[in-house]
């Protein structure tokens, strides 16, 4: 399970998500042909349990096709397998909030502003704040102010926690997965490589060796001023947006927080950016806590 933030832009918002909703059924439709791997896999599950050898692939589907997979692989008059489904391939989602657990963490109103609406709590009963306004009523340089406010006092939290200054790495986790220099190495080699550098030693002795969660030793390669730019300029900015009924998300969302395929910060916080810029004072803008 992941939750994760989605902007939408526009009227009717919660009909714009309503396209992406994981629940939502669709007409049948073919997905491809069935993998050797995957019919080995069936075959080999079940002659473990029933320890019966199967003659063919055919054999063994005909037989227990409906428990494996509700018979949603069928041999097509060629002889090829192919699965189908009805599952919404365009599912980003499987329930929402209007603010959730980041209610209030991205709009702060202009003084008099009268558009504002407050969501709802996450699951944790935060206090909620403003989670959807006009453009024209939102104070965007307080929100800018405030983000660099929050990287200024992070990065010299984090600074102190590791002994007074930034651990710096000679060797960060992406080259090694990703230079061939260390093409020969395991991902196990790779890691014992990687926490066995001083800089990262440090790191995980502060506490932050947590997978998935928390800061990463390489987001504060940099200084204060640049870290807490990058903060400020990303105040605003959500991890996808929706426009027109329109999914635009900085990366594929997965279970346990993990996103995969991202596109770099910089360029994500420029393109929303670049959207909210352009559009007119009157246009709403709201923020959901979306659940996958």
């Amino acid at each position: 399970m992941s939750h994760f933030t989605v902007m939408v832009i526009g009227d009717d918002p919660e009909g714009q998500l309503a396209p992406f909703d994981e629940n939502e059924p669709v007409e049948e439709y073919c997905t491809g042909e069935v993998p050797e791997e995957d019919k080995q896999e069936m075959m080999e599950f079940y002659a473990e349990r029933h320890h019966i050898g199967f003659h063919d692939f055919d054999d063994c589907y005909n037989h227990y096709g409906t428990n494996w997979n509700s018979n949603r692989w069928r041999k097509g008059e060629d002889g090829i397998w192919r699965g189908f489904s009805s599952h919404n391939p365009d599912s980003k989602w499987d329930w929402y909030v209007l603010g959730g657990r980041w209610s209030g963490a991205y709009i702060r109103l202009k003084e008099g502003a009268t558009s504002g609406v407050k969501g709802e709590p996450g699951v944790f009963e935060n206090e909620t704040g403003w989670d959807a306004a006009l453009k024209g009523d939102i104070d965007f340089e307080a929100i800018r102010r405030e983000g660099e406010a929050r990287g200024r006092e992070c990065y010299r939290e984090v600074a102190a926690k590791c002994g007074g200054t930034i651990p710096r790495p000679e060797i960060l986790w992406d080259t090694l997965l990703y230079d061939e220099k260390y093409a020969g190495l395991t991902v196990e080699e790779k890691r014992a490589m990687y926490h066995a550098q001083e800089a990262v030693k440090i790191w995980d002795a502060a506490g932050y060796d947590v997978p998935f969660i928390g800061p990463k030793i390489e987001d504060f390669q940099c200084t204060e001023d640049e870290y807490a730019k990058r903060r400020a300029v990303g105040a605003f900015v959500p991890y996808a947006v929706v426009r027109d009924s329109e999914w635009y998300g900085r990366g594929e969302m997965g279970w346990w927080g993990v996103s995969t395929n991202e596109c770099p910060e910089d360029e994500w916080n420029a393109k929303v950016w670049e959207m909210v810029n352009a559009l007119p004072d009157d246009t709403l803008i709201s923020f959901y806590d979306c659940h996958i």
